[in-house]
């Protein structure tokens, strides 16, 4: 068996040039993706510097500090002079005494009116009864003894004093008793006092009555109040200066429009950037059928064109090496 010399020559140039051609189809799509990627870094850096651009035109025209606002002011709380208050206060409740003494008069009386009338709406002789009530107290409190329990004290010791031959001696047991009697009586006196403060209290109730201490402000209540109006105060002033540095919700507004705006130019003009890569076609791939056809044309064989040294008789080589024996 004898090998063409044309043949293997063939056989061995035909592989070398289709590495060679596919080298040369890879350098030229190499360089088109290289010029596309300095064209697509372009667009991205262009769009980012009217990105940046858009945001700086927008500082330097002070849209941010009209859409944001400033710095508050500080508002300082103004402490309250505790010693000169207290003074004040008590003078102020020594000159007052006078006009809430007379108020507080008028107010009582008037309750007390119709406290009386109302008793007498209940009773026609309410006032009467009362009137008898006083006078039994006062009689009572004196140790005043009504005539017949002297007379009953005397007559029981006298009658005693007979009983046992003492006749004439009754004045010390006598004198005991009724002191004894006045001392009960000045006690019934007494709770009967008690009764009435308890009835009166109840027709005109000493709760609803008006009292001076009620026009009177003590020096902590005085501070307690003026505290509390310094820190109100404070917070008005500090809620001012808050608006005042506020910044105006109409631009506001308009700000985050012309952001997302900027936001969304950017975003469409870097997706141009990273879309050229899509445009570069695949050379290698749509040229290797094309290069393994030629390749086969030129050896004469669709396949391996190492089948040449096979000796394979259903080779075309094959046959070409058997029909020259």
């Amino acid at each position: 068996m004898s090998i063409d010399p044309a043949s293997a020559a063939a056989s061995l140039a035909i592989p070398a040039l289709q590495a060679a051609a596919t080298i040369l189809i890879l350098e030229y799509q190499k360089d088109l993706y290289d010029d596309i990627a300095d064209e697509r870094i372009a667009l991205i850096n262009a769009a980012v510097n009217k990105f940046t651009a858009s945001i700086d035109a927008q500082i330097a025209a002070g849209a941010f500090t009209d859409a944001f606002g400033t710095k508050p002011k500080v508002v300082l709380y103004e402490p309250v002079d505790t010693k000169a208050l207290g003074i004040d206060t008590a003078e102020d409740a020594l000159a007052g005494i006078p006009a809430s003494q007379r108020y507080m008069n008028a107010a009582n009386r008037i309750m007390e009116q119709e406290s009386i009338t109302r008793m007498l709406g209940m009773d026609a002789r309410y006032l009467c009864d009362m009137e008898l009530a006083s006078c039994t107290l006062n009689q009572l409190l004196k140790g005043e003894l009504p005539v017949g329990d002297v007379i009953e004290i005397i007559k029981d010791n006298a009658e005693k004093a007979a009983l046992h031959g003492r006749v004439g001696n009754t004045h010390s047991m006598t004198m005991r008793d009724l002191g004894i009697s006045r001392l009960r009586s000045q006690l019934a006196g007494a709770n009967l006092l008690d009764a009435q403060i308890d009835r009166i209290n109840r027709v005109a109730p000493r709760a609803e009555m008006v009292s001076l201490r009620e026009f009177q402000q003590t020096p902590a209540q005085r501070l307690a109040l003026a505290a509390s109006e310094a820190q109100l105060i404070q917070q008005s002033l500090q809620n001012s200066a808050n608006i005042d540095a506020a910044g105006n919700p109409d631009d506001y507004a308009e700000l985050q429009a012309k952001l997302q705006e900027y936001t969304l130019v950017l975003g469409t003009e870097s997706q141009r950037g990273n879309m050229i890569n899509q445009f570069v076609p695949n050379y290698a791939a749509l040229l290797a059928p094309a290069i393994d056809s030629i390749s086969g044309a030129l050896l004469g064989s669709g396949g391996d064109p190492m089948n040449a040294y096979t000796g394979s008789e259903t080779t075309r080589y094959g046959n070409d090496i058997a029909a020259t024996k």
